[in-house]
């Protein structure tokens, strides 16, 4: 059994950051979506999504605009995710979630006392991660 399915449940809300699925991954991906508990998904396209197949998936919502943002507060932070990582002065953020860097850089990094988590499915064994951990990681 995949590992995600113990991570999402149905009363949570799955964000997905762009660039679904990528050539030898694609029907893995498309397995693992069909396994995935019913809860709210929202995808915010990638720039490797755009005409894709992937944005036809049973989505909530569809963010389009691959540089666009949604902005959510947690614990006390607010968080900035998105495609492409964010200057957080730009968006006023404390946080940027993101994806787009896929085998290079670290899921983690640091910048003039900014701090961004990297999401994509290489730095995290391809699966699904808590937004709980993700601050946890980024308080540490």
């Amino acid at each position: 059994m995949w590992e995600g399915l113990k991570v999402v449940r149905p009363e949570d809300t799955l964000y997905h950051l762009g660039d679904f699925a990528f050539s030898t991954m694609k029907r893995m991906m498309e397995d693992r979506w069909s396994l995935m508990p019913q809860c709210e998904k929202i995808f915010l396209e990638g720039n490797h999504d755009i005409r894709s197949k992937w944005r036809r998936l049973p989505w909530d919502k569809v963010v389009r605009k691959e540089n666009q943002p949604l902005f959510l507060t947690y614990k006390g932070y607010k968080i900035a995710m998105a495609h492409w990582p964010q200057k957080l002065d730009d968006v006023e953020a404390d946080i940027c979630i993101h994806g787009h860097i896929h085998n290079l850089g670290l899921p983690i990094y640091r910048k003039n006392g900014q701090k961004w988590i990297n999401v994509s499915v290489e730095h995290w064994n391809y699966k699904p991660i808590l937004l709980n951990d993700l601050v946890e990681k980024y308080d540490e």
